[in-house]
């Protein structure tokens, strides 16, 4: 696999049944004419197995709280934290008001995507949006080509609900950043390979 000076890595793998165990987490990230997008996550320590259920544009928010009971089940709405998108208080507490475990999530984006970077991701094989988003996810750069911390704002909406879940899901649990997990990437070359293709 070769990688853009920009690309922000990840250490990923598509699997075909998500690892069981863990808690039990999902994010939400609102759009409209962008998609609204819900993933799921099961996160152990540092490994994360990854699903996205959501991924749709045009959805209001009575539409979007229709989509997400089919989604999950009454024991995950009332059990399951969901890392909602903190720039729409009102929408956050109308899916409240559903019944979801529904709260903001933190928006820091550089400690949130270095946070995300940590762990080990196991992309659930049916996730096509997710897996499009990550292979396209870099960071900005000016018109030097300078690299800069910033990602790139487009086609990251699957990515920032990621975020939301992983990085707030630590925050409200934990008050210090555990160190990276010692994991057996091998050498550089296969550390690089968890983003190719594992068909």
């Amino acid at each position: 696999l070769l990688w853009v000076e920009n690309q922000i890595r990840l250490f990923w793998e598509v699997v075909p049944v998500l690892p069981a165990g863990g808690e039990e987490i999902f994010g939400l990230d609102f759009g409209y004419s962008n998609p609204s997008s819900l993933v799921r996550c099961f996160v152990d320590g540092l490994e994360a197995g990854v699903e996205s259920l959501i991924s749709q544009v045009g959805l209001t928010n009575s539409d979007l709280i229709i989509q997400m009971n089919r989604v999950m089940t009454p024991e995950q709405k009332e059990k399951c934290p969901v890392y909602c998108d903190a720039a729409e208080p009102a929408r956050i507490q109308e899916i409240k008001d559903a019944g979801f475990w529904a709260m903001p999530a933190d928006k820091s984006v550089r400690d949130g995507i270095d946070y995300v970077k940590r762990h080990h991701l196991q992309i659930h094989e049916d996730s096509d949006d997710l897996i499009k988003e990550i292979r396209s996810y870099s960071y900005r750069s000016d018109k030097s080509g300078r690299v800069l911390e910033d990602p790139v704002k487009f086609n990251d909406h699957l990515l920032d609900a990621l975020r939301y879940a992983l990085y707030s899901n630590y925050i409200r649990t934990s008050k210090n950043i555990p160190g990276i997990k010692v994991l057996d990437w091998g050498d550089d070359k296969s550390r690089d390979a968890w983003g190719e293709d594992n068909d």
